[in-house]
């Protein structure tokens, strides 16, 4: 059986949130005040105001409502790939150790600055290749780029009709790239700030964009299940990567170049030849995977799940090695540090953690967001972090 049309990701469920909410609210709020009257009609006293309790239980819903985006994640199950001879299976009880670890002190004010995005969700975060500025993308439908040294904010991108879900720079650093929920791809010119290009041919909002490391390719991945690959030099479509059976929330490029990776809710990775376009496995997974990552060496991969784990595989043999146990909630982000002995996660539950990747240890967990933390990036250096939050927020984190 395939899972409810309603499902929808974090990302895609942003539109029926609200609406639902406040159909719950509503509810909510006639029950209560129909027990609110008749408690004080039946104590012989008129009905002016709302009683105290109502107030008392309404105060934080109503607090938050206009914090509540898309982080209900329908666990149900799901038609999964049957195993075959190009496809590996996560097996709980056999991909590994699953250790918890032992955090350090959490630390809870090591943010070296706030940058603020006022009433916007930030989803999505990127360092500059030269690690002096960061990229936001925004709830408002723009793109904001942040001075790192000094916290200012040096320049507002606008053109997509929707928020934008993902953000990158390319690895020469002069251009920058943008998926929106509006189903397009933008290019634009950092330094002039002017739009180059949009790239259409998604029929869903695209959650994420990569550049391949030679800055020719981009991919992208969609809530219509496809991944379409792009030359940015002409804008135009390459290929549609099709096989995925539901929508695509993480796509990256292995440091050569040669393979494309996607996660989706399916709780399956797909690896893609980039050369030829064709499926070389799949990677079958227990839970929906929100975001892959390729170590920098490329013979290790890493995702984050729905089911609050991080998996690492080892791709040449296909085979998970390794489950990291530690978040409480879904994990929505995940990257391998520069040097390849560290990995970031962040998720729903708010916190950043960071695991020792030679013995699966957790190291610390660091504190600081008030609400689900959608994107997380290292510094090119290693030396810090980049979170991008529903609270409104990107946060620096200085490590060392």
């Amino acid at each position: 059986m395939s899972r409810s049309p309603l499902y929808e990701s974090p990302k895609a469920f942003r539109k029926k949130g609200p609406a639902l909410f406040k159909l719950v609210l509503a509810g909510i709020v006639f029950c209560l005040a129909i027990v609110g009257v008749g408690s004080e009609l039946g104590q012989g006293l008129s009905y002016s105001q709302p009683s105290q309790a109502i107030t008392n239980t309404l105060a934080p819903s109503l607090s938050i409502y206009q914090k509540l985006p898309q982080d209900f994640i329908n666990s149900s199950s799901q038609n999964s790939p049957t195993p075959n001879e190009t496809t590996a299976v996560a097996n709980p009880a056999s991909s590994g150790p699953k250790p918890t670890g032992v955090a350090l002190p959490q630390v809870t004010s090591a943010t070296s600055r706030t940058l603020s995005n006022q009433t916007s969700f930030v989803f999505s975060v990127a360092y500059s290749p030269d690690g002096k500025t960061v990229l936001g993308g925004s709830d408002d439908k723009t793109i904001r780029l942040w001075d790192v040294a000094s916290g200012k904010e040096l320049k507002t991108f606008k053109g997509h009709l929707a928020p934008v879900y993902s953000v990158v720079y390319s690895p020469d650093g002069k251009r920058l790239a943008s998926g929106s929920e509006d189903k397009t791809i933008k290019l634009w010119d950092i330094a002039s700030g002017k739009m180059l290009a949009t790239l259409e041919g998604h029929t869903a909002g695209v959650n994420s964009v990569v550049f391949s490391p030679d800055g020719t390719t981009l991919a992208s991945g969609s809530n219509d299940k496809t991944i379409k690959l792009w030359d940015v030099a002409t804008g135009r479509a390459i290929a549609s990567l099709e096989g995925h059976g539901y929508l695509v929330n993480s796509v990256v490029f292995s440091p050569d170049g040669t393979t494309l990776a996607s996660g989706s809710n399916d709780k399956t990775i797909k690896l893609w030849n980039v050369g030829d376009h064709k499926l070389i496995t799949t990677l079958v997974d227990t839970s929906a995977v929100t975001s892959v990552a390729f170590s920098p060496d490329g013979r290790t991969l890493a995702n984050g799940n729905e089911d609050k784990t991080i998996k690492l595989w080892q791709l040449a043999t296909g085979k998970a090695l390794l489950t990291l146990v530690g978040h409480t909630q879904a994990v929505n982000s995940v990257m391998f540090s520069p040097n390849g002995k560290t990995l970031v996660s962040a998720g729903e539950d708010k916190t950043i953690r960071l695991w020792e990747l030679a013995s699966g240890k957790l190291l610390t967990t660091l504190i600081g967001h008030t609400f689900t933390i959608y994107s997380v990036e290292f510094s090119p250096d290693g030396q810090r972090l980049a979170s991008a939050s529903r609270d409104s927020t990107i946060r620096l984190w200085q490590l060392g």
